[in-house]
Protein backbone atom coordinates (compact mmCIF):
# COMPACT_ATOMS: atom_id res chain seq x y z
CA UNK A 1 0.00 0.00 0.00
CA UNK A 2 1.34 3.48 -0.90
CA UNK A 3 1.87 6.21 1.83
CA UNK A 4 0.33 9.28 -0.78
CA UNK A 5 -3.48 9.47 -0.94
CA UNK A 6 -5.59 11.23 -3.45
CA UNK A 7 -8.08 13.32 -1.42
CA UNK A 8 -10.31 12.89 -4.10
CA UNK A 9 -10.84 9.85 -4.29
CA UNK A 10 -8.56 7.73 -1.62
CA UNK A 11 -6.31 5.56 -4.47
CA UNK A 12 -2.91 5.33 -2.90
CA UNK A 13 0.50 5.40 -4.76
CA UNK A 14 3.76 4.85 -3.08
CA UNK A 15 5.85 7.62 -5.43
CA UNK A 16 4.46 11.48 -4.94
CA UNK A 17 4.69 12.05 -8.67
CA UNK A 18 2.42 9.41 -9.26
CA UNK A 19 0.02 11.10 -6.92
CA UNK A 20 0.30 14.73 -8.22
CA UNK A 21 -0.39 13.37 -12.30
CA UNK A 22 -3.08 11.25 -11.18
CA UNK A 23 -4.96 14.93 -9.36
CA UNK A 24 -4.51 16.10 -12.94
CA UNK A 25 -7.34 13.76 -13.99
CA UNK A 26 -9.64 14.57 -11.13
CA UNK A 27 -8.83 18.59 -12.31
CA UNK A 28 -9.47 17.62 -15.79
CA UNK A 29 -6.02 19.84 -16.68
CA UNK A 30 -4.75 19.24 -20.22
CA UNK A 31 -2.08 21.59 -20.37
CA UNK A 32 0.01 19.44 -22.86
CA UNK A 33 -1.76 19.90 -26.57
CA UNK A 34 -1.26 18.19 -30.28
CA UNK A 35 0.26 21.23 -32.50
CA UNK A 36 -1.23 18.87 -35.09
CA UNK A 37 -5.05 18.17 -34.29
CA UNK A 38 -5.00 20.74 -30.81
CA UNK A 39 -6.19 17.36 -28.74
CA UNK A 40 -5.10 17.55 -25.19
CA UNK A 41 -3.69 15.41 -22.73
CA UNK A 42 -2.75 15.78 -18.75
CA UNK A 43 0.29 14.07 -19.20
CA UNK A 44 2.98 14.51 -21.52
CA UNK A 45 4.31 10.99 -22.25
CA UNK A 46 0.53 10.50 -23.48
CA UNK A 47 0.72 13.68 -25.87
CA UNK A 48 4.22 11.59 -27.15
CA UNK A 49 2.56 8.75 -27.52
CA UNK A 50 -0.48 10.07 -29.82
CA UNK A 51 2.02 13.06 -31.78
CA UNK A 52 3.41 9.40 -33.16
CA UNK A 53 0.10 8.42 -34.98
CA UNK A 54 0.57 11.54 -36.97
CA UNK A 55 3.69 10.41 -38.15
CA UNK A 56 4.17 7.01 -39.30
CA UNK A 57 2.08 6.13 -42.22
CA UNK A 58 3.32 2.45 -42.54
CA UNK A 59 1.66 1.45 -39.00
CA UNK A 60 -1.73 0.15 -39.96
CA UNK A 61 -2.94 1.76 -36.60
CA UNK A 62 -1.88 4.90 -36.78
CA UNK A 63 -4.12 8.44 -37.97
CA UNK A 64 -1.36 9.01 -40.76
CA UNK A 65 -2.27 5.55 -42.43
CA UNK A 66 -5.86 5.84 -42.35
CA UNK A 67 -8.10 6.94 -45.34
CA UNK A 68 -9.72 10.43 -44.86
CA UNK A 69 -13.16 10.31 -43.61
CA UNK A 70 -15.54 11.46 -45.46
CA UNK A 71 -17.60 14.57 -43.14
CA UNK A 72 -20.62 13.20 -41.92
CA UNK A 73 -24.24 14.53 -43.05
CA UNK A 74 -26.11 17.12 -40.74
CA UNK A 75 -29.42 15.97 -41.45
CA UNK A 76 -30.22 12.98 -42.87
CA UNK A 77 -34.06 13.15 -45.29
CA UNK A 78 -37.33 12.02 -43.85
CA UNK A 79 -36.92 8.55 -46.05
CA UNK A 80 -33.06 7.68 -44.50
CA UNK A 81 -34.05 8.48 -41.34
CA UNK A 82 -37.31 6.48 -41.36
CA UNK A 83 -35.54 3.44 -42.70
CA UNK A 84 -32.89 4.14 -40.27
CA UNK A 85 -30.31 4.50 -43.46
CA UNK A 86 -27.35 6.31 -44.54
CA UNK A 87 -28.28 9.28 -45.85
CA UNK A 88 -26.08 11.26 -48.17
CA UNK A 89 -27.57 14.93 -47.09
CA UNK A 90 -27.48 15.86 -50.84
CA UNK A 91 -30.92 17.55 -52.21
CA UNK A 92 -32.06 14.52 -54.01
CA UNK A 93 -30.06 12.09 -51.85
CA UNK A 94 -28.59 8.76 -53.55
CA UNK A 95 -30.67 6.39 -52.00
CA UNK A 96 -34.06 8.62 -52.76
CA UNK A 97 -32.82 8.57 -56.41
CA UNK A 98 -31.43 4.98 -56.58
CA UNK A 99 -35.01 3.92 -55.46
CA UNK A 100 -37.32 6.24 -57.50
CA UNK A 101 -38.91 8.32 -54.72
CA UNK A 102 -39.32 11.82 -53.55
CA UNK A 103 -36.28 13.18 -50.86
CA UNK A 104 -37.81 15.63 -48.25
CA UNK A 105 -35.90 16.82 -45.27
CA UNK A 106 -36.99 18.73 -42.61
CA UNK A 107 -37.51 22.49 -42.61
Amino acid sequence: MGGYVCEICQDTFTRQEHLERHTMSHLNKRPFKCHTCMKAFSRRDLLTRHERNHLDPSRPDTFASRRPIAPRSLAACKNCAASKQKCSGKQTCDRCLRKGIECKFSA
